[in-house]
């Protein structure tokens, strides 16, 4: 109902799932999400099967179930398809170094970095000038792949000094 509640509100219903099992993708999609993030994202082969995940057939392999796909008009699923976000979350320096190729993946809206995994992946602070050069390595190959990024920030004067970037 939560998601219900959300699109009433004229809002996106999204949701971050927990692992990347199509079972899971069509679960939260068939409560309501026309979103999904999905953590720990490093390859472009990842990426695909997640695409996959999200859009029925031809584009996808999404199964059709009994639930909203069927109540709301016939070309739900069409206009669904064309809807739904598939936003991966790179949390590793395998993923940074292939935003781009993640994000020209068909089907793949949105480049979303988790910046805190990310620095303890790489063993450092949030910060340090090693983080911030992974940074500006996810932001550029988002923009080569003709995508928005995301990086969540922890204050207003952050949030400035990421919109400054781009």
């Amino acid at each position: 109902h939560t998601f219900r509640a959300i699109e009433a509100r004229g809002a996106i219903p999204m949701a971050r799932a927990w692992d990347h099992d199509p079972v899971t993708a069509a679960r939260l999609l068939d409560a309501g999400a026309w979103g999904l993030v999905f953590p720990h994202v490093s390859t472009p082969e990842q990426a695909e099967k997640l695409a996959a995940a999200v859009r029925y057939p031809p584009r996808g392999q999404r199964s059709v179930g009994t639930g909203r796909c069927v109540t709301i008009s016939a070309d739900y699923r069409a206009t669904f398809d064309d809807a739904v976000l598939l936003i991966p979350q790179i949390e590793d320096m395998e993923g940074v170094e292939n935003a781009e190729a993640i994000c020209a993946v068909e089907g793949v809206d949105i480049g979303f970095l988790g910046p805190g995994d990310l620095a303890m992946a790489m063993g450092l602070e949030a910060g340090h000038p090693d983080h911030e050069a992974a940074l500006q390595t996810f932001r550029e190959g988002c923009a080569r792949a003709g995508k928005p990024c995301g990086i969540p920030v922890k204050d207003t004067d952050s949030a400035k000094q990421r919109i400054g970037e781009g």
